[in-house]
């Protein structure tokens, strides 16, 4: 088993929080029944927000 470097984990890291963002996301589109803007906007946001400082 090779060694992981702080850098390494940080990429692994933000790919799972932007991974678990993603599906929550997408969640949120799917369910057309209780669709208002405002949640949609703060989730949207909140997944930029954890994709941008992954990049």
């Amino acid at each position: 088993m090779g060694r992981v470097g702080f850098s390494d984990l940080k990429i692994k890291l933000m790919g799972a929080i932007v991974a678990i963002s993603a599906v929550e996301l997408l969640e949120a589109f799917i369910d057309v029944n209780d669709f208002t803007w405002a949640p949609l906007s703060w989730k949207v946001g909140i997944h930029v927000t954890f994709v941008v400082p992954g990049v």
